[in-house]
């Protein structure tokens, strides 16, 4: 080879090692996800056993679910069975308890969906978002939000709600 027809092999060299050597210094990883892609369930636990997301699904009995994050296109499905359901950050997923009398907990923050389902449940969220909604659903719910920006609503039953501001409807005081 030439003098000539090397140049473009070494600057692209060049150029190929700048970059690596940007990505380091910031300590990217050339595995992280594409920018702009969906996150997907984080830390999720079903009865003991990890599960991957997208859709983190619970039995027909009783279960203990746990999710450090949900994101788009997350969703948690308890089904039958006295379940609880504990997520630290709801960004924009769904969590369904589904039927049966279930513990709902949203530790941190939701921005997404929380539908307690059918039966007698219970819904605690420290943080509802402007774009956060929390449904009771049928059911004689207790829902209790310490600081709602969004939408708690009691839907059909007796619900009992213990929300600070925002929007509550279907609910005794």
């Amino acid at each position: 080879m030439d003098n000539a027809s090397t140049r473009p092999v070494r600057a692209l060299a060049r150029r190929a090692a700048r970059l690596a050597a940007v990505v380091a210094a910031l300590g990217l990883s050339a595995w992280a996800a594409p920018v702009g892609a969906a996150p997907v369930a984080t830390g999720c636990v079903v009865n003991g056993q990890p599960q991957p997301g997208p859709e983190i699904n619970g039995t027909n009995g009783d279960d203990d679910i746990r999710c450090d994050s949900l994101g788009p296109g997350d969703v948690v499905f308890g089904y039958d069975g006295r379940d609880t359901v504990r997520v630290t950050f709801n960004r924009a997923g769904v969590v369904n308890g589904n039927r049966g009398a279930d513990t709902i907990r949203v530790e941190e923050e939701n921005t997404g969906l929380v539908q307690a389902g059918d039966g007698n449940d219970d819904v605690v969220a420290s943080f509802n978002g402007p774009s956060g909604r929390i449904h009771g659903n049928p059911g004689d719910d207790r829902l209790q939000v310490l600081l709602n920006e969004g939408v708690v609503d009691g839907n059909e039953g007796v619900d009992t709600c213990f929300v600070n501001e925002g929007t509550v409807l279907n609910c005794n005081p």
